[in-house]
């Protein structure tokens, strides 16, 4: 049997001829490309190895370029600082050259022109050097470094369904204010002055001895006058005389003086009345009465005709001369004498210091002195006199007696007597303010009007809250004490919307009250009324809010232009502007929110018409589309938004029938909105704001407060001051967090809870799921679990203290979902106060006396013989030995009465027996009323359920703002109870802008340069602003935008960040810029350094990446680069092989064909 068998040398061969080529292959890939590894397949280890190698070396000779570029950019910035270094230096000189006196002012001025160009051109090079298309030295390159400040806390806003308030501040003033009437005691009179009280003896005149009152202004004195066997005695006679004076003739010197003199018709003592209220009774005043011996002149030697006279009197300004009349004819010695007296006693320069009588008998003229100040020796020398004989002065004395007499004074003071110290009764009168059909004024503002008792008619000036002035015309029914304002009046209008009455009343006795007073029977005929309407939005006043212990002024109307008038002082822009004012005292600077005034929960299907005024401008007529709420919200924002160029609101529909439609100010002013409806054929204003989503009212924004980056806001009120005006709690609010506080909630108080009911009270609000959004995230309901605090669990002892409602359970619910918001909920103290407590008497109000605290009793000691303060600190004590189980901490405060507080935020509910009162525990106002959350009730006990209870607000903190809107339940109050429990619509807090804020850090940007391979690898530098707004030179530059100052100006203060004008144009201020100038080149200077080290630093750098990178790359080399020997011996054995196999392969199959050949034969 014949077998062809395979040809198996072929296929040895073919398996040959195919190895040989691949490894032919192999060997010729490794000499063309010179690497080893071609391929995984070539050493899979070592392409791994090698590629790990490659990514490792390409990345360092990356960071050598990226150290390259970082070296070019930190030497452009370098070369800039160079040259603001040289115009320092220069600047430095022109500043030395302008010190020195060798300089007028106007010549420094001259050398000021280079240095305010210097100083632009630094700014200039930091706003403009760039580097690869970006500033690098204004503080902007790289990353923002420095602590970032936040809004630490956040006004809550403040809303009214009305638009000027019903509660009017009314004040009368009738008379003067202070003591109207005082006097001297008759009977004290007569015996310092010896004079005689009877009328049982003569006794002649003595000009020698006079009685002289004195005020401190006024200077009036009488001589003693002669005593008579008839009425008047001289005692009365010289009282009545001085009445006289004091009152001048014909009462000439009352309006001087400001007030006049009166004796008391029984018992003449002597009354000074003050005329009105404009005037004032002197603080002291005293009357004197003695003898002196005076400077004695004779004249008796005149007696040739044409003789005459001459008195020198020495004053502090000089000589004074008095000349008598030359004698002759008629004119005598005695009528000279006289004529000189009478011009002596005339004369302004002389009269209140010097008295001159006229004694016949004696033929002298006694000076005496009316002001203690010249009664010594040395008024001798003050008072000469000469004669004129024949027409020629002689040195001729003629003084009567040898030598000059000292005035001689015995002064009997006749003391001030407090017995007629009386006020004018009728100084402070109640002013009652009464309406007709409930009418309002139409603007805030302020009425002030003088009522005359003596006319029917009186014109009152209205002033307006931005200060426009308007009349008012009222009739005076002055027996009644009444001023009427009718509404008709063309000028009253404006102002009312219905008759306006006021009742002038008065009552001695503050236990009763007052009545209407009849203005005719007052000493003072006019009567002061002023009036001060508020808008519904409460201003700021004086004291109202202290931020870090500085006082915060009052707001004005003309802080705010873009809030409707009435209400302007009360907005946030006008609150902002009044926290601004005193920022440089503070560190505390008040921005301004975005205003979002929330809408209403849409109802009702009905169609309605109406318009809308909103801050003032009137809407087109709005009609609401039959059962269609979207389309309705649609065409009232559309209608809004029409006037919204005008009224600076925007109207934005929410989607939500629920919510509405929400308004809302962008620049924070506020929003008024008031709706024009047919008061016949409707709607009402309920049913309108449910068809239209609409909110009738004025709602003020918000304002937020932010410090610098350490400071801390502490907030705080004064004594007499109002926090809650400014939409601010009492805090120490902590650094960098937000805090958002909830509005007050009303005081829960106890009866019915049927809302069906016409006796219905409300509940305590709880936070239902669906209330509440944050961030927008929904807050589920709040538990009983989350609050451990207001109530026991064992045991409810109030109704009104709802645990599920508190503070405390709020702030857990909405801490359930912190992760997911980024805000956390704390619960605020609860605060309560009254005012010093009242002591009663009644036996029954003595001794050991109850007080429940959150259920827990506290029994405080009474006595009727406490006072206030003892009181005050017995309520105390006994309180907070208990604190550890009811957790109320108490304490006095300014008005002396007892202040409660929750540190925790629980609820407080305190409650007495109704057979005391709140007073007597510190725990009442200044009416007597009860604080909130402190209530009487029948029956007390520790386990009384009817008692009030205070509910604590809720603060939102966060890094991040914090956005807060109404869940799903909207605004409709019968399902939620969003603004219940004290929330408002709005974003607020977060980090503060820096494009808007005055208290940014430090403008420093940090420049990262990655110098190695891997991660975190990287070298930093700061480039801080060198400009204006910077750390480096704004000593010197941040008034480069301003002019330059005059020759000689004189330097400011520093301003609110403690910097002066940089100008060289006087000695002071160069002499300021000077060590200005040194201060900002050390900045400059250790900026360079710090440049010039990184470059060095970089330099190393450049060097070992290079280094590294070299001796992998060699070691690479190793792995993956081919042996050329090797290779090109492998290629030449592979070559041969594959020839040697193709020979083979060729016999193979010839051998094969000739044994085919031979079987085919």
């Amino acid at each position: 049997m014949a077998v062809i068998n395979t040809n198996v040398k072929a296929l040895f061969s073919q398996m040959a001829l195919g190895s040989s080529g691949r490894a032919q292959t192999v060997a010729m890939q490794q000499l063309s490309t010179g690497k080893r590894i071609n391929s995984a397949r070539d050493d899979a280890a070592g392409m791994a190895i090698a590629t790990r190698m490659t990514h490792q070396i390409r990345s360092l000779n990356q960071a050598v370029r990226n150290a390259g570029d970082a070296i070019s950019m930190i030497q452009t910035a370098e070369g800039a600082t160079n040259e603001i270094t040289d115009m320092l230096q220069r600047m430095r000189e022109l500043a030395v050259q302008a010190v020195n006196d060798t300089n007028s002012n106007e010549q420094r001025s001259y050398l000021d022109l280079e240095f305010q160009q210097l100083k632009q051109q630094i700014v200039q090079i930091s706003d403009n050097t760039e580097w690869n298309g970006f500033k690098i030295l204004n503080g902007s390159a790289g990353e923002r470094v420095g602590e970032k400040p936040v809004y630490k806390t956040v006004s809550v806003g403040q809303e009214s369904s009305v638009f000027i308030s019903p509660n009017t501040s009314t004040s009368g003033k009738n008379g003067v204010d202070t003591t109207y009437k005082t006097g001297y005691l008759y009977s004290d009179f007569v015996a310092s002055s010896g004079l005689v009280d009877t009328n049982t003896a003569a006794v002649d005149a003595d000009p020698t001895k006079f009685v002289e009152f004195y005020d401190g202004a006024h200077r009036y004195s009488v001589s003693y006058p002669a005593a008579t066997t008839t009425a008047p005695s001289q005692a009365l006679s010289a009282m009545q005389n001085l009445r006289d004076a004091i009152n001048g003739s014909n009462n000439s010197n009352v309006s001087v003086n400001g007030y006049h003199a009166e004796l008391e018709a029984t018992t003449n003592n002597l009354i000074l009345v003050k005329e009105d209220s404009s005037t004032t009774l002197p603080a002291s005043f005293t009357i004197q009465t003695g003898v002196q011996t005076g400077q004695v002149l004779g004249y008796a030697g005149l007696s040739a005709t044409g003789d005459k006279m001459r008195v020198t009197i020495t004053t502090e300004n000089g000589p004074v001369n008095f000349d008598s009349a030359t004698l002759g004819g008629a004119v005598t010695a005695d009528t000279s004498a006289t004529a000189i007296a009478a011009l002596i006693n005339a004369d302004v320069r002389v009269k209140d210091t010097y008295k001159a009588v006229v004694d016949t008998t004696t033929d002298t003229i006694k000076i005496l002195a009316l002001d203690p100040r010249y009664s010594d020796a040395a008024v001798g020398q003050r008072v000469t006199a000469s004669s004129l004989i024949g027409g020629s002065e002689t040195n001729v004395t003629v003084i009567a007696n040898s030598r000059k007499t000292d005035l001689a004074v015995t002064a009997h003071p006749v003391a001030k007597t407090t017995s007629f110290d009386e006020l004018d009764v009728a100084h402070t009168v109640k002013v009652d303010e009464s309406w007709a059909n409930d009418g309002t004024y139409l603007l805030a503002g302020k009425l002030n009007m003088t009522v005359n008792a003596l006319s029917s008619r009186v014109t009152a000036t209205f002033t307006t809250a931005d200060e426009k002035t308007l009349t008012m015309n009222g009739v005076v029914d002055a027996q009644a004490g009444k001023v009427t304002f009718s509404a008709s009046d063309a000028d009253n209008k404006n102002v009312i919307t219905q008759d306006l009455t006021y009742m002038i009343k008065m009552s001695d006795d503050p236990s009763v009250d007052p009545t209407f007073v009849d203005l005719t029977g007052l000493r003072d005929t006019t009567t002061e009324i002023e009036v001060d309407i508020h808008g519904s939005i409460p201003a700021l006043n004086d004291g109202d809010v202290v931020i870090n212990g500085v006082t915060v002024a009052k707001t004005s109307a003309t802080d705010d232009t873009l809030s409707p008038a009435n209400n302007a002082a009360g907005s946030a822009i006008a609150k902002a502007a009044a926290i601004n004012r005193v920022t440089n005292l503070t560190g505390v600077h008040a921005v301004v929110n975005e205003n979002v005034m929330a809408g209403t929960a849409m109802k009702g299907t009905a169609v309605v018409k109406g318009r809308v005024y909103l801050n003032g401008v009137e809407s087109p007529l709005l009609t609401t589309s039959l059962n269609n709420p979207r389309k309705t919200r649609e065409d009232v924002v559309r209608a809004l938004n029409l006037i919204t160029d005008k009224t600076g609101v925007t109207a934005i529909d929410t989607g939500l029938d629920a919510t509405g439609i929400k308004l809302v100010a962008k620049d924070g002013r506020n929003i008024e909105l008031q709706f024009e409806l047919d008061p016949i054929t409707g709607p009402t204003p309920q049913e309108f704001a449910e068809r239209t989503g609409l909110r009738s009212g004025v709602h003020a924004g918000t304002y937020s407060l932010e410090a610098k980056v350490e400071q801390a806001i502490d907030i705080s009120s004064t004594s007499t001051g109002v926090l809650s005006h400014a939409g601010l709690l009492a805090a120490d609010n902590t650094v960098n967090t937000s805090a958002v506080n909830t509005d007050a909630r009303a005081v829960v108080k106890a009866g019915d809870r049927d809302p069906t009911s016409a006796s219905y009270v409300p509940g305590p609000a709880v936070l239902k799921t669906g209330d509440l959004v944050i961030n927008g995230v929904a807050i589920p309901g709040s538990l009983p679990k989350f609050d451990r605090l207001s109530q026991p669990d064992s045991y409810q002892f109030s109704t009104t203290n709802d645990r599920v409602a508190s503070a405390i359970a709020i702030a857990g619910a909405i801490n359930t979902q912190t992760a997911l918001t980024g805000v956390t909920a704390v619960a605020n103290p609860g605060v309560t106060s009254g005012v010093e407590p009242t002591i009663d008497t009644n036996p029954s109000h003595t001794g050991w006396q109850s007080l429940y605290v959150n259920g827990i009793e506290v029994q405080v000691q009474f006595d009727e013989l406490q006072k206030p303060k003892e009181r005050t600190d017995a309520v105390i004590a006994a309180v907070n030995a208990k604190f550890g189980a009811h957790g109320v901490e108490a304490s006095e405060n300014v008005n002396g009465g007892v202040t409660l507080k929750t540190p925790d935020g629980r609820n407080i509910s305190v409650w007495m027996d109704n057979t005391l009162s709140a007073a007597e525990f510190g725990l009442a106002d200044s009416k007597g009323v009860a604080v909130a959350g402190v209530s009487t009730v029948a029956s007390a006990s520790a386990l009384s359920t009817d008692a009030d209870t205070l509910y604590s607000t809720v603060s939102l903190q966060s890094s991040k703002p914090v956005k807060i809107e109404p869940g799903v339940n909207g605004y409709d109050k019968e399902i939620s109870n969003f603004e219940k429990l004290g929330f408002q619509t709005g974003t607020f807090g977060g980090v503060v802008d820096e494009a808007t804020s005055k208290m940014t850090p430090p403008r420093t940007g940090r420049l990262s340069f990655q110098v190695g391979a891997s991660v975190n690898q990287f070298i930093t530098i700061d480039l801080a602003d060198f400009g204006k707004g910077g750390p480096i030179t704004s000593d010197i530059t941040w008034d480069v935008d301003q002019a330059a100052p005059a020759p000689g100006a004189i330097l400011d203060p520093a301003n609110v960040d403690g910097k002066q004008r940089s100008f060289i144009s006087s000695k002071e201020s160069a002499t300021s810029v000077l060590s200005r100038l040194d201060s900002v080149m050390d900045k400059v200077n250790a900026t360079r350094a710090t440049m010039g080290a990184v470059m060095n630093r970089l330099d190393h750098v450049i060097n070992n990446l290079t280094n590294v990178s070299m001796n992998m790359s060699a070691s690479r080399s190793q792995i993956e680069d081919a042996d050329y020997a090797a290779a090109s011996t492998e290629l030449a054995k592979t070559q041969i092989m594959q020839q040697a196999a193709t020979a083979v392969l060729a016999q193979a199959n010839t051998s094969q064909q000739s044994v085919m050949k031979l079987l085919g034969g």
